[in-house]
């Protein structure tokens, strides 16, 4: 028998990818291919991370004064983010990767510059998506101003990354940029939604960001251990 936090957790997990297949429709409207590639990335798999924490932290700060609805829209709008950031990252003049999560990235199943019109119209997509009944004017003001800060970190982020970061310290501010401050904004959304002062959603985007930083290390020692062990493999295979 499922627990009640694995229960809560799954009609997240539900709502969430009801909420992009939403957003994925409404972002490509008028085109056919963006409508597809939309829904080729967004709802391409992944573990919600993000969206989870937003919705977590709406949870325990707000003790269920507020709705779930009025928190799903910014966990989606995190994840739309999200995804941008790595269509784009995925690009040849970027990190030039050719397959994102065991599939083709998006450049490479529908061209270069569909992958590049799909990153900003998720961009867009992602803010207007705010603008719904359930979330207030103040707070749909305030989710907009946190998601446009953080596609700016994304940006100079992902330009310290181009620029190979040369010592610990600026590998560190590179991975704040590039990977925490996601997970700061999905940190300071929940907050907004719950309801608490700016001091707390100031305090909680900077726990979201040391969060997104220690994920990024964990993710890249676990990279390190599987490339080792193919290595490994591969030299067992030529013997």
């Amino acid at each position: 028998m499922s627990k009640p936090k694995e229960q809560t957790v799954a009609l997240w997990h539900d709502g969430i990818e009801r909420g992009l297949a939403e957003l994925a429709a409404r972002a490509g409207e008028g085109s056919e291919k963006l409508t597809e590639a939309a829904n080729y990335v967004l709802l391409g798999g992944g573990k919600r991370l993000r969206a989870l924490v937003t919705l977590a932290v709406s949870k325990d700060l707000s003790k269920g004064r507020v709705g779930e609805g009025a928190s799903m829209r910014p966990a989606v709008s995190i994840e739309a983010l999200h995804a941008a950031s790595l269509v784009h990252d995925d690009l040849p003049s970027l990190d030039n990767d050719d397959f994102r999560r065991g599939k083709p990235s998006c450049h490479k199943a529908f061209g270069e510059a569909t992958a590049v019109l799909l990153g900003d119209l998720l961009i867009g997509a992602a803010i207007a998506s705010l603008v719904a009944p359930e979330v207030s004017l103040a707070q749909q003001a305030r989710l907009s101003s946190v998601l446009a800060e953080t596609w700016r970190a994304l940006c100079v982020g992902q330009q310290l990354d181009i620029e190979s970061p040369r010592d610990e310290t600026q590998r560190s501010r590179m991975i704040e940029l590039k990977t925490g401050a996601l997970f700061g904004a999905a940190a300071a959304c929940g907050a907004i939604c719950g309801g608490v002062t700016d001091d707390v959603v100031e305090g909680l985007n900077d726990w979201g960001v040391r969060l997104g930083v220690l994920f990024q290390k964990l993710d890249d020692i676990d990279d390190g251990e599987r490339a080792r062990s193919e290595e490994h493999t591969s030299e067992l295979q030529s013997h």
